[in-house]
């Protein structure tokens, strides 16, 4: 293995979220998913992945806890797909979880995460390419899993209809997709793969509004999260606003909103 390309790799783990002046406000983060990951656009090309204005605005949130409200069709899944990949394959390791509400949203997601390692540089993801072993090569996996041996990481896609989802892991990084369509005997799901991310791990439980307040728990255990309300339609880079609340243990939450 290029020992070089895993530490440049690791280092890049380390200063993620670092936004120096020489990017503009853009965090290494955000500019190693455009250097990095590709996703499918509308003409069925493979495009570098550019985040639109709500995908920045996630990615701009610092909070690790967060339950996301949107409209349909911003991108919030893909780019958190995108965010907790980079995370990953550059941090040893790490184990990434994404619930579907149903296999079928669970197949859809993993053909994004897919995508992004199968177009990974061959130099990283291809043994003998410039190195015996790569160090984004994988390993056999299982249905909707990619593990990175180089790295000891792994990315899983699940379904909440799974009751032993999260059972026995520690779960770094985990999202949670359109929570509100959960089967109703879900709630022991979510609760279980919430206890198994630890306190510096990162939470994103997501939904459209329909009914979304009811799966994401209740009382005293919500105070961590904050709640992010992206509104005003579906195109992510025309009208559209959000709205940053602190849960109810503040009285007077702090509001911030972006509007065209």
């Amino acid at each position: 293995m290029n020992n070089e390309d895993l530490q440049y790799l690791i280092r890049l783990g380390h200063d993620l979220d670092e936004r120096p002046a020489g990017l503009k406000g853009r965090s290494y983060g955000e500019v190693a998913t455009a250097e990095l990951l590709k996703v499918r656009d509308r003409n069925g090309k493979n495009v570098p992945l550019i985040p639109n204005r709500a995908q920045v605005e996630l990615e701009r949130d610092s909070n690790r806890r967060k339950i996301v409200l949107k409209a349909r069709q911003l991108g919030i899944t893909t780019w958190m797909a995108a965010r907790f990949f980079i995370r990953t394959i550059t941090r040893p390791g790490t184990l990434t979880v994404q619930v579907a509400h149903d296999q079928e949203s669970a197949e859809e997601i993993f053909k994004i995460v897919h995508r992004f390692q199968e177009n990974l540089p061959e130099a990283l993801r291809v043994d003998g390419v410039r190195s015996v072993r790569a160090p984004l090569r994988t390993s056999r996996s299982n249905v909707r899993q990619i593990i990175f041996p180089e790295l000891d990481s792994e990315y899983r896609i699940e379904t909440a209809a799974d009751p032993n989802a999260g059972r026995g892991l520690t779960i770094q990084n985990l999202h949670c997709s359109e929570v509100a369509r959960w089967p109703r005997n879900a709630s022991a799901t979510l609760a279980s793969l919430r206890a198994a991310v630890p306190a510096g791990g990162e939470i994103v439980l997501e939904s459209t509004p329909n009914g979304a307040s009811g799966k994401s728990g209740s009382g005293r255990k919500n105070l961590e999260f904050r709640g992010i309300f992206f509104l005003g339609g579906t195109n992510p880079n025309t009208l559209w606003s959000t709205l940053i609340l602190i849960p109810s243990a503040t009285r007077k939450p702090p509001s911030r909103s972006v509007t065209d």
